[in-house]
């Protein structure tokens, strides 16, 4: 039977059933990928559910350093099926975001909350982990 790490996680949030205990390695995992990073950042920046087919049109645009209108439909489509078959299913898993495959919508956990100082520090990369531990 594993052993629970509770100088390991990052706090609970939350109260009753929406409390939340997301490892840190969880947290760096998660932002290890860079398009989980563009979705975390857009959810936090909406503070809302939005649909996927939003979320894929701007994280293509950050992809591709351009304005969502100048998107291909290719490139629109690429992001799309890799947020609906992978990421977004992974990050539901994590436990920091609801993602409603049936209703195309994604919606922001309490989670979320917790994870900026690790989000700076993966996005930094000029401040290793090490100096900030």
């Amino acid at each position: 039977m594993a052993k629970t790490q509770r100088s390991a996680d990052v706090p609970e949030t939350g109260t009753g059933e929406e409390q939340s205990n997301i490892s840190r390695d969880t947290v760096y995992k998660m932002l290890a990928n860079q398009r989980r990073r563009h979705t975390i950042h857009y959810l936090k920046q909406q503070g809302d559910s939005v649909p996927i087919g939003l979320l894929a049109e701007q994280v293509a645009a950050w992809e591709q350093d351009t304005h969502p209108d100048e998107l291909s439909s290719a490139e629109r489509k690429t992001v799309y099926t890799a947020l609906q078959q992978r990421h977004l299913p992974k990050l539901d898993d994590a436990g920091m975001l609801e993602f409603d495959k049936r209703g195309g919508v994604i919606e922001p956990t309490e989670s979320l909350k917790n994870i900026d100082i690790y989000a700076e520090i993966v996005e930094g990369r000029g401040f290793p982990w090490s100096q900030y531990y």
